[in-house]
């Protein structure tokens, strides 16, 4: 069991701040989904995204080691993901990727269908996690479909073409390089998404820049 998490501002007034407390007000909320571990991926303009990790005390406060302690930093929308005990841990391992970063609630039941699917296309690396190896079908699909023709992602399309290839029920949240937000839980999903300012998707929500 884990869970995912996401805020993120709705207007470039608000400050920077919100984000990172909206956050710490979730993570909480999602304690019993288990505490192996919870990875924070935060964005900002100019800087890229930024891997961190959250700690959560005894009496339920949480700080975000990596991105408070430089007040240089100053996301405008972060994702986190909390695991449960036992298994591999690497959910909560920042997955190496030029382009996203990515939080998974759930288990693909046909991942090695999709890795072997994805393996018939070219070489893979860091596919241990189903979360790892959906990260790399998203970014074969930006590849193939968009960037390689000069156009921007259609995230719509390519999480409804993951939609006919799932076999299980998922919740993720995606963050791209220029600070786009996707969430998406699968129609066979029923696991909970917790996020400050958005319904659930397929939905985008676009960078403030």
């Amino acid at each position: 069991m884990s869970g995912v998490a996401g805020a993120f501002l709705c207007a470039s007034s608000e400050p920077w701040s919100r984000v990172v407390d909206q956050l710490k007000k979730m993570i909480p909320t999602l304690a019993l989904r288990g505490q192996a571990g919870v990875a924070v991926y935060a964005f900002m303009q100019e800087r890229g995204i930024r891997y961190a990790r959250a700690i959560q005390s005894n009496d339920n406060s949480v700080r975000i080691d990596g991105i408070e302690q430089d007040p240089r930093f100053r996301p405008h929308v972060a994702i986190a993901q909390i695991r449960s005990g036992g298994g591999d841990d690497g959910d909560v391992q920042s997955i190496p990727s030029r382009y996203f970063a990515i939080s998974l609630d759930g288990a693909l039941v046909n991942a090695h269908e999709l890795r072997s699917e994805l393996l018939a296309q070219g070489p893979l690396i860091d596919t241990n996690t189903d979360a790892e190896l959906l990260l790399r079908w998203i970014e074969r699909s930006c590849e193939r479909e968009y960037w390689r023709h000069g156009l921007p992602a259609d995230y719509e399309a390519i999480f409804r073409e993951l939609d006919d290839r799932i076999d299980g029920a998922i919740s993720a949240l995606l963050l791209d390089m220029n600070g786009d937000l996707v969430a998406y839980r699968n129609r066979s999903g029923l696991r909970p998404q917790a996020m400050d300012c958005c319904s659930l998707l397929p939905k985008i929500v676009p960078s403030l820049a």
